[in-house]
């Protein structure tokens, strides 16, 4: 009876003490990661590697059983602390017991396990939590995409396919071909972080190219044209123009801009103002026009968007 007891035990504990092993820092915390707030960012594919419902339970199962070991502890503790003599109950039976000296050792040992299991406890919880509030954004993140996806408008068979390529930079080059074409191009190539940056720094003329990397191929290439605070109105509105003759009508027209934008495009950039332009969608991707502010001038992106996961 007490062996099959003693084992039972040990059984318990190694289950108490797996989500330790398991996640000692906090499954949540490392493993798991936000959505992305970029609206252009958040896709299909996106939304299926958002997250895993694992790690907040082996969160929540770690801080069940912290919350466990600081009970045990608690017990051993008042069982091993000083008693005077007297009548006492222990294990449902009152009786007579001489004054107990206590085990000051093992309640130092137990007091060290109960402060480790407090820390765990706080930590794993606060890893739960964390894990909780992604999968909630996540599932927001999946109605909204799956909700959307019917409504988007796409271009029409009329209209040109999404390029297979931006000034020679091709969706299914590597980092080092594309290299090669910035070399080629006379341009000076930088790459850090799976974002190449193709620039002609001698010729201020010619816009700047980057590439961000996704799976060992380009998923975004941005063509970044500057201008001066004068010309940005002008250029901004001739590029979109240049856009919808050559694609057509965008799916998203662009939103109208506010009034300290109207009067002086540059300055509300530099303020912090966002300026949502024209965004023509396929099933392989999107085309976004904007102005934006990137450093200490403004510039206009023209973002080619491609779905290296193959889904619209």
């Amino acid at each position: 009876m007490w062996d099959a007891t003693g084992r039972l035990r040990k059984l318990i504990n190694a289950a108490v003490l797996l989500p330790y092993v398991s996640c000692s820092l906090g499954c949540s915390i490392v493993s798991e990661q936000l959505p992305p707030s970029d609206p252009s960012q958040r896709t299909k594919r996106a939304a299926k590697q958002c997250s895993d419902v694992i790690y907040p339970l082996a969160d929540t199962a770690s801080t069940a059983a912290s919350i466990s070991w600081i009970l045990l502890a608690n017990g051993k503790i008042e069982d091993n602390q000083p008693k005077p003599e007297g009548y006492r109950t222990q294990y449902g039976v009152t009786a007579y017991f001489e004054a107990d000296p206590g085990n000051p050792s093992q309640v130092s040992r137990y007091e060290v396990l109960r402060g480790v299991a407090y820390a765990s406890t706080a930590l794993f919880a606060l890893s739960a939590i964390y894990g909780w509030v992604v999968e909630a954004q996540c599932a927001t993140l999946r109605k909204e995409v799956e909700g959307a996806s019917p409504k988007v408008a796409l271009a029409s068979s009329t209209q040109p396919r999404f390029p297979h390529s931006v000034l020679d930079f091709e969706f299914d080059l590597r980092p080092g071909a594309a290299e090669q074409v910035c070399s080629v191009r006379g341009g000076t190539w930088s790459f850090e972080d799976n974002v190449g940056l193709c620039s002609w720094p001698a010729d201020a003329a010619k816009p700047s190219v980057r590439l961000a990397f996704e799976l060992g191929v380009p998923s975004r290439i941005t063509v970044i044209y500057a201008a001066s605070a004068a010309q940005l109105p002008t250029n901004y509105s001739a590029l979109a123009a240049s856009m919808h003759k050559l694609y057509g009508a965008p799916q998203v027209a662009a939103a109208p801009p506010s009034a300290a934008c109207a009067t002086g495009l540059a300055r509300c950039l530099e303020n912090g103002e966002h300026v949502a332009g024209p965004v023509w969608r396929w099933a392989q991707g999107t085309i976004e026009l904007s102005p934006a502010w990137q450093g200490d001038r403004a510039v206009i992106e023209l973002r080619y968007v491609h779905d290296v996961s193959g889904t619209p």
